[in-house]
């Protein structure tokens, strides 16, 4: 493989980590925010009896944070790239 294919699946691998963590801290602090009966212990079915709305804004917290987190990863490192790129005499940058 290619370093740009591994720099790209470290992208990929690190965004998600790093947003699923980020997300999970969030929604478990939403949780305990909300008021729901046993804190940080309570399950999502806890969460759904006690508001549904703060079951979807739940979940959507946990399902879309990894996601956020390789598109945030992801465009840092192009720019990053393309700056490295702008900085190279002689090279014409890629856009």
């Amino acid at each position: 493989m290619s370093s740009e294919m591994w720099q790209r699946i470290t992208d990929v691998v690190v965004g998600a980590i790093a947003g699923g963590a980020l997300g999970f801290v969030v929604a478990l602090n939403l949780v305990i925010l909300i008021g729901v009966e046993g804190g940080y212990e309570a399950s999502v079915t806890d969460i759904f009896h006690h508001s549904v709305l703060a079951g979807i804004v739940y979940l959507a917290v946990l399902v879309a944070s990894p996601v956020m987190g390789v598109v945030l990863i992801s465009g840092r490192r192009k720019r990053a790239r393309s700056k490295v790129e702008d900085e190279k005499p002689g090279v014409v940058a890629r856009r």
